[in-house]
């Protein structure tokens, strides 16, 4: 059993404590504590472990390690200017919101903020099962290509991937104009209702012109206009040769 430790610090002028950490998990009461000079945890053994961060007013620390394991786990520095990059944590609660690691190879999977406004734009996970939910960048380019949502309602508008696959089944945007062209869904029943392309070439089928099967490019020696051609000479020749055969009749008679 633990017993009440009581934590006190000193820090310089013009810092604040902006975490405190309780065997990796954020202490709520943080202003409370810094007013006081310290706090009373109960129950703490030997082996847990409290860490406190201090910073400057304003300026998020880097590099937290939240379990002094040695790693940092939260507003990670990649590029040493400074600022976090990689698990920021924007509202001070001790957990990554944007540009999340899931995979710890110090590369953002979730969550991705690309134009630095502090939130999520690309792989957004809505139900925080650490997997991409809207705007799902599929080739890497940084942009959305499933799952795109138009309107910020954390619900996808365009290029609905309906079953998980990776690819855009209902309300295909195929001119980039953010609406939908093919597969359209009129009725959200996931279900394409209007502009239904069935091949997957991203016309309509109704558009498109049917060609039978037993329809053939007309070449020479079938029955398409070479054969034509050929006709047309053959019967040239008989009749010429009929009328050299006339003739000769009609000399013959004479």
């Amino acid at each position: 059993d633990g017993a009440d430790r009581d934590i006190s610090w000193t820090y310089e002028k013009g810092t604040e404590i902006q975490y405190i950490f309780v065997n990796g998990k954020a202490y709520d009461n943080i202003k409370e504590a810094q007013a006081a000079g310290g706090l009373t945890l109960s129950n703490i053994t030997d082996d847990q472990t409290v860490v406190v961060v201090v910073g400057k007013p304003g300026e998020p620390p880097v590099n937290v390690d939240k379990d002094d394991d040695g790693r940092p786990d939260i507003n990670i520095d990649k590029d040493g200017d400074g600022k976090p990059d990689v698990n920021v944590d924007t509202d001070g609660d001790g957990n990554p919101d944007i540009n999340v690691d899931t995979d710890n190879d110090n590369k953002p999977d979730i969550n991705i903020d690309t134009d630095g406004d502090g939130k999520p734009d690309v792989n957004v996970d809505t139900d925080g099962d650490n997997k991409p939910d809207i705007n799902i960048d599929t080739n890497g380019d940084g942009k959305p290509d499933i799952n795109i949502d138009t309107n910020g309602d954390g619900k996808p508008d365009i290029n609905v991937d309906t079953n998980g696959d990776g690819k855009a089944d209902i309300n295909i945007d195929t001119d980039g104009d953010g609406k939908p062209d093919v597969n359209i869904d009129t009725d959200g029943d996931g279900i394409a209702d209007k502009n239904i392309d069935a091949d997957g070439d991203g016309i309509p089928d109704h558009l498109q012109v049917v060609i039978p099967d037993n329809a053939k490019t007309p070449k020479t020696g079938d029955s398409g206009f070479g054969m034509h051609i050929w006709t047309l000479l053959g019967s040239f020749i008989m009749m010429m040769i009929l009328g050299l055969m006339r003739k000769r009749e009609e000399s013959t008679e004479e």
